[in-house]
């Protein structure tokens, strides 16, 4: 998790100047990890709930910034992950305050009856908008994503507990190239991403270079390492391979010998049956090479398979 924090600390340092942008990041901080609650007396809060202090001061400077309000920050013990804080921050206004706030990021909806809704797709104001989507996706990691150890493996991944909404994020993910798909964890619904290439370009996109450039240098020398593993196992086979067929060519010739004696065979393959019984560590194409008349590989291969019918031949007539 180590690596997430760093991702995230990356991300979250990152300075915002356009309204949009800020508007669009936010809009991806609630959706993931912001909920509606009911005060009474005509009032309603929004909340935002992190585990990072960190990313509690971003999110509540943004909003300071877009609407001139303050959030209240409070902490909490999180008993579900390792006793950890969970940071909250909250707002509590008329019914009409808040609903105009949230419905400029883009997260409520107001039909024509005047009944308002959560949304569960992601504005065209933000799709529409290169800069808006990596914004977008910025905060929902800021706010949902996680990374394994990319020593380990190759996972990242974003949790949701709206199922529409995972649907329309994962969309979003695949419109920019970047290859995700969706699973149902217990209640929440898990929006992930296994490709390293995929992972490399979503590191990209939110702006965390940094993490980006390590996460390469890492994926390029376990690539590294497992060609070098590749090709040491296949030696390693082809080695064994070898060994083995030099042990069957063998008995064939010594069998041949005991029985019949080298004189039996034709001259070309007591040639080369004297030969491989004296380099046994030579390849074919070095046994080729040491004949009076120098074949081909193909060719000794040829009349090394003949010295082994011919010795199975004496041992049927037996």
């Amino acid at each position: 998790m180590f690596f997430s924090k760093e991702i995230r600390d990356e991300i979250t340092d990152i300075k915002i100047y356009d309204d949009n942008e800020i508007i669009a990041l936010l809009s991806g901080v609630f959706m993931f990890c912001g909920s509606v609650v009911i005060k009474g007396n005509g009032k309603l809060s929004f909340q935002i709930n992190t585990e990072s202090i960190t990313v509690a001061k971003k999110v509540s400077l943004l909003f300071k910034k877009m609407f001139s309000i303050t959030l209240e920050l409070y902490q909490k013990n999180n008993y579900n992950f390792n006793k950890e804080k969970i940071y909250t921050l909250e707002y509590t206004q008329t019914l009409n305050e808040i609903s105009n706030i949230l419905k400029k990021i883009f997260v409520l909806n107001e039909d024509s009856s005047g009944v308002i809704s959560i949304r569960s797709d992601i504005d065209e104001i933000i799709t529409k908008n290169e800069n808006a989507v990596k914004s977008f996706l910025r905060g929902a990691y800021m706010m949902s994503g996680s990374i394994a150890d990319p020593e380990k493996s190759y996972h990242l991944e974003f949790i949701s507990h709206d199922f529409t909404f995972s649907q329309n994020f994962s969309a979003l993910l695949n419109e920019s190239n970047i290859k995700s798909n969706i699973t149902q964890r217990k209640e929440s619904f898990i929006i992930y991403i296994k490709e390293s290439e995929s992972i490399s370009d979503l590191l990209n996109l939110i702006g965390a270079h940094k993490s980006m450039f390590k996460f390469e240098d890492i994926r390029i020398k376990k690539q590294v390492r497992n060609n070098i593993n590749r090709i040491v196992n296949c030696e390693t086979a082809n080695l064994s391979k070898i060994a083995k067929t030099y042990v069957r060519q063998k008995k064939a010739i010594q069998y041949i010998s005991d029985k019949k004696g080298l004189s039996f065979l034709p001259n070309e393959l007591r040639q080369i049956a004297i030969l491989r019984l004296e380099n046994e560590e030579d390849s074919l194409k070095e046994l080729g090479e040491k004949l009076p008349n120098p074949v081909s590989k193909s060719v000794v291969n040829r009349r090394l398979s003949k010295i082994e019918k011919i010795a199975q031949l004496i041992y049927e007539e037996e």
